[in-house]
């Protein structure tokens, strides 16, 4: 947290030094994630952890997005026959147990807030297995500690399902220049019947497409995914080592598992 507020009055050379002497002194494994390609910041930071001698290794990967063009009704159509038939069924399916609605808040009590979180987080496999952020170790301290510093900055988008003003799902995105980036998201699995994953996902499409944006960033790959789009955009994670001995065999042992996998990747498309 000290890092931004020692950059806000320099030019991006000099905080890129500033978050390198940090990293150094942190003596740990460090991600940089999230460049969206091409991506000046992240090409400042190469270059100055190449002439301070840091290790690191780039990995670029395609996300999911949805660039708004048009109106919701056009991008409804546009998705064919089957997504609008799903859609309509999980609507159906929880129409039949009540009132189905989203709430999205951008401003909101922290502590209430993660208390509903969790609670819908254990109801779902991610939380049943420790994987949910907010379950995870530093979870609910990461989120506490985004939320104080994002709200103000309304940053933060917050989306519930509600069923019967009972929540059943959420959607945790941020807005930024118009740009929409869909973070964590989890569900009760009392309601997996009725697709609640896919009812929060499509309705704060729909609430975006009328209230306009830009882009709406899925933030990681997966096929489910696809029934919303078929376009991707290019982003770049930085893995930074430590400097000596310790973060030259990290960086070995990461290098040679990209290649392994890669290489992998490559005899299954022979």
């Amino acid at each position: 947290r000290e890092v931004p507020a020692g950059c806000a009055s320099l030019d991006k050379e000099e905080c890129a030094g500033i978050i390198m002497e940090h990293l150094i002194q942190l003596k740990k494994l460090v991600i940089l994630s999230y460049f969206r390609q091409p991506s000046i910041t992240q090409k400042i930071l190469t270059q100055e952890m190449d002439r301070m001698g840091i290790q690191y290794i780039y990995t670029e990967r395609p996300v999911p997005i949805i660039k708004k063009a048009g109106s919701w009704e056009n991008y409804l159509k546009s998705r064919g026959n089957k997504f609008r038939y799903e859609y309509k069924t999980a609507l159906k399916m929880a129409g039949k147990s009540g009132k189905i609605e989203l709430v999205t808040l951008n401003d909101f009590d922290i502590e209430a807030t993660l208390a509903d979180i969790r609670k819908i987080a254990l109801k779902n496999w991610k939380g049943k297995t420790g994987v949910a952020i907010v379950i995870e170790k530093g979870g609910e301290s990461f989120y506490r500690e985004l939320f104080k510093h994002w709200l103000p900055k309304k940053y933060t988008r917050l989306s519930f399902l509600k069923l019967n003003d009972e929540i059943i799902a959420y959607l945790i995105g941020f807005m930024m220049d118009g740009n929409y980036y869909a973070f964590d998201i989890s569900f009760d699995e009392k309601y997996k019947k009725m697709m609640p994953g896919v009812i929060i996902f499509t309705k704060v499409i729909e609430e975006l497409f009328h209230q306009g944006f830009s882009v709406f960033d899925f933030n990681y790959n997966a096929g489910y995914i696809s029934r919303w789009t078929d376009e991707t955009a290019q982003v770049a994670d930085l893995m930074v080592f430590p400097k000596g001995f310790r973060g030259s065999v990290l960086e070995l042992g990461n290098r040679i598992k990209k290649t392994y996998q890669q290489n992998k990747k490559e005899r299954k498309n022979d």
